[in-house]
């Protein structure tokens, strides 16, 4: 057994951190549920999603806001979502509420408008995947 230092495992838990690097590193992927989206790679520390061309996710559909979300990664490499939406982001059937947010794990189900209000062709939403999950366990 080679004795690693606690400084090099903490510059290897910098280093590997996705909120820690410099290169961009995927971090969150999102899988649409329906052909009204496409999927999404989340590599940017900041994503806004709306229905305005400036969003890094532009979904031109009235039903949204101009800026309907944001999903971001903290410092400690956590993934969350903001909701900026006068209608709500929801979490499978929790809606997040303007100015609220919502820590993110793997398996997440995203829905821009309640797929309770839309016809079935019509839902969006995505399912949520971290890409670094393995990282957190490290931590601890």
């Amino acid at each position: 057994n080679i004795p690693i230092s606690h400084q090099f495992f903490s510059e290897f838990l910098h280093m590997a951190n996705p909120a820690n690097s410099s290169s961009d590193q995927p971090w969150g992927k999102l899988t649409a549920f329906s052909t009204v989206l496409d999927n999404e790679t989340l590599i940017k520390k900041k994503i806004t999603l709306g229905r305005r061309s400036t969003n890094d996710i532009a979904i031109l559909d009235a039903r949204l806001s101009g800026e309907h979300c944001l999903f971001f990664l903290n410092d400690e490499g956590e993934c969350f979502i903001e909701d900026l939406s006068s209608n709500g982001t929801f979490i499978e059937d929790k809606k997040i509420g303007k100015g609220n947010k919502h820590k993110l794990t793997s398996g997440d189900k995203i829905y821009l408008l309640h797929h309770s209000k839309v016809k079935p062709d019509e839902i969006m939403g995505y399912v949520f995947c971290a890409l670094n999950e393995g990282v957190n366990e490290l931590k601890r």
